[in-house]
């Protein structure tokens, strides 16, 4: 099959190229003068004395302050939305799920959401090599999981683009009743987080074999006789149920769960990245090389994870960045993005998302724009995937360990079992008393962050194995505070 881009001259344009669109983008913009005119950014940039003279090289960035998701939510707090957007003709309003704190509402303009469609029109010719009629199943995660905004805002953008797109959208409660008419309707395009997936697989994959042995009794079809010979012989497969081509995947890393996907399901899984906070479709293509940033709608950078550890260490630190198609393969830090948004861009914003540089050449698709992998959020998150908590909620928690003991210190080590998260809460403890009884009491506790046991109880991580003094304090920083979440290399 012959490859398709969307727009080749800029999907596979010299990085030199981006870099010019890019200095165009910030002029054209005004990207300064706006952000002075919100209360965003007006008194700190004053104070630091940011002038506003357009910037004429994207080398000028750097001089600005980084934007971090606290300071919108404190904005939001203490001025009108009047205050902070400069742009008269908002189109939406989205609110971030706020499973990383506290919500935050980014607005959308109707240019804003032209370039969510042009992100849309590229990833299709990524996925499917060129847009085509398909019957979607989209699997949504609502609160208190995840804000699904962005994925209804692509099936609305599919309907102004005229794409012919049949969806069945479906939440985690539905999934039994959605398979059949997916089946029927023929279905061949899953969009979902990629634990909801298998845990839908694996729903699937369990109740084939009753659901077969009940229409044998039913209707005493040979087709049905059939099918009970085969699978006393065979594996149930989603794929038996399913006929899908491919499958969009959001929310988590695909890392863990690709190749499980595909034998599940028998379809080419591709891995998505956006942000609410700016919504710019990013996907990997069929070489699943590295997730493409579209270098040209935005500005991305990336702060190393050896300045991350200067800036955990040494009070008062500002960590150098360095731009995202100037970093090594390989290197590992923060994603820092500058939007040109009309209705509200972000200049330097912090993600807290940690990246992997993937490459900056050109990928086996003919693709120019450097590729990275998301590895975990980087705040006080407690991040698996779709079930995501504060470290404020553990620590709470365990403050209220009285009876049996009294809790001097802790630490969450994530890794995996196969595709499945698997916390283990190390914790360091005076005074024991009942050794069975303290783990009960700390279990009690832990249960009582509800997206945790919503997320256990739904199956989609495993209950979480917790170890009493193990013979060495929690891992610290170099200047001696602990560290609260480990990923290990699992992860």
């Amino acid at each position: 099959m012959a490859r398709v881009y969307f727009n080749q001259a800029i999907e596979c344009l010299p990085m030199a190229g981006i870099i010019e669109l890019q200095k165009q983008n910030l002029l054209k913009s005004d990207l300064i003068h706006r952000a002075l005119a919100s209360a965003l950014y007006a008194d700190a940039w004053r104070r630091q004395g940011v002038s506003d003279a357009p910037i004429e090289d994207r080398a000028q960035l750097t001089t600005l302050p980084y934007l971090e998701g606290e300071h919108i939510r404190q904005a939001f707090a203490r001025h009108t939305p009047a205050e902070l957007v400069n742009f008269e003709k908002t189109r939406i309003w989205s609110c971030t799920s706020g499973s990383t704190g506290k919500s935050k509402w980014i607005p959308y303009s109707d240019a804003d959401l032209e370039l969510f469609s042009q992100a849309i029109m590229r990833a299709l010719c990524q996925q499917a090599g060129q847009p085509r009629a398909h019957r979607v199943l989209s699997l949504t995660s609502p609160a208190p999981f995840i804000s699904d905004l962005l994925s209804n805002l692509a099936m609305m953008t599919h309907t102004g683009l005229g794409l012919e797109r049949e969806v069945i959208s479906v939440g985690l409660s539905d999934v039994e009743p959605a398979v059949e008419l997916a089946r029927r309707r023929g279905v061949d395009v899953l969009i979902a987080f990629p634990s909801v997936a298998m845990k839908m697989a694996e729903e699937i994959e369990l109740h084939i074999k009753d659901v077969i042995e009940r229409r044998w009794h039913e209707t005493r079809n040979p087709k049905w006789l059939a099918a009970r010979l085969y699978f006393k012989i065979n594996k149930p497969r989603a794929q038996n149920v399913l006929a899908l081509r491919y499958g969009l995947f959001s929310g988590e890393s695909i890392q863990p769960y690709r190749e499980f996907l595909k034998r599940s399901f028998g379809l080419e899984p591709y891995e998505t990245y956006t942000l609410t906070e700016f919504p710019c479709l990013n996907v990997d293509c069929e070489r699943h090389d590295g997730i493409h940033i579209w270098s040209d709608l935005c500005v991305p950078e990336l702060i190393p994870d050896s300045e991350l550890e200067k800036e955990a260490d040494i009070p008062g630190y500002i960590p150098k960045a360095a731009f995202l198609d100037q970093a090594h393969a390989g290197t590992r830090g923060e994603y820092v993005v500058t939007t040109f948004s009309q209705a509200l861009p972000l200049v330097r914003y912090r993600t807290a998302d940690m990246v992997q540089v993937v490459s900056n050449g050109i990928c086996g698709c003919g693709r120019t724009h450097p590729r990275i992998r998301v590895l975990y959020r980087l705040d006080d998150i407690v991040n698996m995937g779709l079930i995501r908590f504060s470290t404020q909620e553990v620590e709470n928690a365990m403050a209220g360990i009285t009876r049996h003991a009294k809790v001097r210190g802790w630490q969450i080590e994530l890794k995996r079992e196969g595709y499945k998260p698997s916390p283990r809460l190390i914790v360091e403890c005076s005074g024991v008393t009942d050794p069975d009884g303290l783990i009960t009491e700390i279990r009690d506790g832990l249960y009582r962050i509800d997206i945790l046991k919503l997320g256990i109880d739904a199956g989609l991580i495993l209950p979480p194995d917790i170890v009493i003094n193990a013979g060495r304090k929690p891992g610290m920083t170099a200047s001696g505070k602990t560290k609260r979440i480990v990923y290990d290399a699992s992860w």
